[in-house]
């Protein structure tokens, strides 16, 4: 049976340098719209994300469905590359956001299987 799950980028990034950040955002914009909803207009709905603040933290959680494949890891990879470059950690993050990561997953929500974290990236 072949794996339909979605492939879903998340990251969560403080980056010192305004003009790094801006193009990591621009870059994720580019791509964002070929992601999907998850579940959308059901309860348990997750709908893509995509955040610059003034601090120059980049936060997106986005879903691709299987033949968009591609442009999910060109994410992952163009996001891990400026984290190991440029990603710094939060000097007082709270306890419960996962500050500096970058993950893919193959995320099961929409045809109801589990998902499974392919790979992480976490700044030192």
């Amino acid at each position: 049976m072949p794996d339909n799950r979605d492939f879903r980028v998340r990251a969560f990034l403080y980056i010192k340098k305004e003009g790094v950040a801006r193009g990591l955002f621009n870059h994720i914009q580019g791509v964002m719209g070929e992601a999907v909803d998850i579940n959308a207009g059901e309860p348990n709905a997750e709908m893509k994300q995509l955040e610059l603040n003034t601090s120059w933290t980049v936060f997106c959680d986005l879903c691709f469905p299987p033949d968009k494949q591609s442009e999910a890891e060109g994410l992952f990879n163009h996001s891990k590359n400026t984290a190991r470059k440029h990603g710094k950690l939060l000097p007082n993050p709270d306890d419960d956001i996962d500050t500096g990561s970058v993950s893919i997953e193959r995320c099961g929500h929409r045809t109801k299987q589990s998902c499974t974290v392919t790979e992480t990236y976490k700044v030192a």
